[in-house]
């Protein structure tokens, strides 16, 4: 029997693993991406030539206090790169370093450390600039906004109210709740409080057609979000879409809907692949969605586009910090069906609703396929409570599903996974 080797990205090392060719079905990974000019002309773009408002040099003057909203370290900006540019374009508008404040746009992730902060926007920075994580679980940094026509409490984080003007810097890749990154979402769930975050992942969670969300523009989610930034008073947005290299292939500035609808297109020319046949075995790599389980639900999301119903999927991924640092609760819960959550949530029994609303998602996930983990950063122990098989190995795994779906089965490989959306054509 032939075999065909396939290689996948997997941090500071590749995995390589056989797939026989009878079996073979497919592989993918996003769009290669040259970059075609350099850093500051992408960043000039942004700030001159924006799209639904007013260039940067029209807008702001010396003396304006302003915030700058960024990413975190799950996300791919290259903020080491890239901010301190933003920065140098801020002072020939007059803006002083003193004048500016940058708050890390955590959601409910665990705040940075300092050393992280210094690894992620460099020490130049770090050093000329004050920088903040959103506090998120400390209701001293928040401000109520009221509520929204849903009834979503808008809880903020008050510097975004504090300053004269706010911009929020990010990518736009796939994302599984919101339909794309980018745009609002730097402001919720990027810098609201929990219960404001819960609302809207349980609003997402909830949806009968939750696996469908991820790559749509138009869904209530997404307007939910614009409308929370819209009252908090976000002002303007820098989104890159970049290739895996980090290389930017588009970059726009504007107004946070105008601009964001109009950097998807460049987003899903990266990011949407297609695929011709549904595999019954799918091997994705959940990287760059990795740091821990609570991210790698993307890549299983985005992966169950390109897989039969009852198949099995190969989860492969670091996960150094284990399931979820921040909500432990999806250790505790992860093994219970949708309905038995149902019923804790209408019991008053889960506290976590944004824990809840990512088992929630996982109970979707289970309903469609079986899931090997292949994962250093998870012991055997915690593939368990979480109803995934255990293999030590890309390979194990592969023999493992061969098993379950048969000799004739047919096998696909999702590279990038964690912002990859399969398009079945």
């Amino acid at each position: 029997m032939k075999n065909k080797e396939i290689k996948i990205i997997y941090r500071e090392e590749d995995i390589h693993f056989l797939v026989p060719e009878e079996n073979y079905c497919y592989y993918i990974e996003p769009k290669k991406v040259n970059q075609k000019e350099d850093d500051e002309f992408y960043i000039k773009k942004a700030f001159y030539n924006p799209i639904g408002a007013l260039p940067l040099n029209k807008t702001l003057h010396s003396g304006m206090k302003v915030l700058l909203i960024v990413d975190d370290l799950t996300r791919p900006t290259p903020k080491k790169r890239l901010i301190p540019l933003v920065i140098k374009e801020l002072a020939k508008l007059g803006i002083k370093k003193q004048d500016i404040i940058i708050l890390i746009a955590l959601g409910t992730h665990r705040y940075m450390t300092h050393d992280e902060i210094i690894d992620t926007f460099g020490a130049e920075t770090v050093e000329s600039i004050r920088i903040f994580n959103h506090e998120w679980a400390d209701p001293e940094q928040l401000i109520d906004l009221g509520r929204t026509s849903n009834n979503i409490k808008m809880v903020v984080n008050k510097k975004i109210t504090e300053a004269d003007f706010s911009i929020g810097i990010g990518s736009i890749v796939p994302h599984s709740e919101a339909g794309w990154s980018g745009g609002g979402k730097i402001v919720q769930p990027g810098i609201c409080g929990w219960e404001t975050t819960a609302a809207t992942h349980l609003m997402a969670a909830n949806d009968p057609k939750y696996l469908d969300i991820a790559g749509t523009i138009g869904n209530k989610v997404r307007s939910e979000i614009e409308f929370i930034a819209k009252k908090a008073g976000l002002n303007y947005i820098i989104n890159f879409i970049l290739g895996t290299n980090k290389q930017i292939y588009e970059v726009v500035g504007g107004d946070l809907v105008i601009a964001h609808r109009y950097g998807i297109k460049f987003a899903k020319e990266v990011y949407e692949v297609p695929i011709k046949k549904l595999a019954d075995v799918v091997i994705v790599n959940a990287y760059p969605a990795d740091l821990d389980y609570w991210q790698g639900d993307k890549p299983v999301t985005y992966s169950l586009r390109g897989i039969n119903q009852g198949g099995t999927l190969i989860l492969v991924g670091r996960f150094p910090e284990g399931i979820s640092s921040s909500h432990p609760i999806l250790e505790k819960y992860g093994n219970l069906t949708y309905d038995e959550l149902m019923e804790l949530s209408l019991n008053n029994k889960i506290n976590d609703e944004v824990g809840l609303a990512a088992l929630f998602i996982h109970a979707h996930h289970k309903r469609k396929v079986s899931i090997i983990c292949v994962s250093p950063g998870l012991t055997i122990t915690q593939k368990e409570k979480f109803g995934f098989i255990h293999a030590e190995s890309v390979q194990e795994a592969i023999n493992i599903a061969l098993d379950i779906q048969g000799d004739k089965c047919k096998i696909g490989v999702i590279d990038y996974g964690g912002d990859l959306l399969p398009v079945h054509l």
